[in-house]
């Protein structure tokens, strides 16, 4: 069915206490068990007598009787085709619309990035196309209202990172300290020092958007 007809879609996350431990819970099992998911300390998934390793991390098979204290955790996983993640990066508000920017500080100018659908300011001088997704069109920095940045930290598997959005269902996280995570999902180092890798967004915990304005 179209996903505007969906009031709501999201993923359920159970986690229980086990000999001590907290683990996450993976399903039930015929016989009253539940198999559960532990994905931190190698030593500690060892002496728990769990299955796996540090890529995918450890299971088990228990008896739902030495379980404890339940958490339930609800992520929201719906997308649109605007995005739950509003645009990130350089972005400027003209006649009360947002648009991706660069703002040239020196020259007073600031530089629109327009979709093909998008009007072209009166006061703008178009450039020309700027490929497929619009046009680049150039206004004097008084006739813009704010100019910022606006960038997104989350936590993916138990790390905090940066994320950039990809696409629809793509992110990507990234992160200046090396964890267990980035050989568990073979993270890369680009150029700037940062650990990446490029993950369903589904699999980010929780997020949180930040706005640092510029000016004018």
């Amino acid at each position: 069915m179209p996903e505007v007809d969906v009031a709501r879609i999201f993923t359920r996350h159970v986690s229980v206490v086990w000999r001590g431990v907290r683990v996450h819970v993976v399903n039930r099992v015929d016989g009253g068990s539940v198999r559960v998911l532990y994905s931190s300390d190698p030593a500690v998934a060892e002496g728990l007598g769990m299955v796996g390793s540090q890529f995918t991390g450890w299971e088990r098979v228990v008896p739902a009787g030495e379980l404890s204290d339940p958490q339930v955790e609800e992520v929201e996983s719906s997308w649109s085709d605007t995005g739950r993640v509003p645009p990130l990066g350089v972005r400027a508000v003209y006649r009360g619309h947002e648009y991706g920017a660069r703002w040239d500080q020196g020259s007073g100018v600031v530089t629109l990035h327009l979709g093909m659908g998008d009007p072209v300011p009166a006061a703008g001088e178009t450039l020309g196309r700027r490929g497929r997704d619009g046009r680049v069109v150039r206004v004097p920095v008084r006739f813009v209202s704010r100019v910022f940045t606006r960038s997104a930290s989350a936590v993916w598997r138990g790390d905090e990172v940066q994320m950039d959005v990809l696409d629809r269902r793509r992110v990507r996280v990234r992160m200046r300290e090396e964890s267990l995570n980035v050989e568990r999902y073979g993270m890369v180092r680009d150029s700037q020092g940062w650990f990446t890798a490029d993950v369903n967004f589904l699999s980010i915990e929780k997020y949180c958007v930040h706005e640092r304005d510029l000016g004018p």
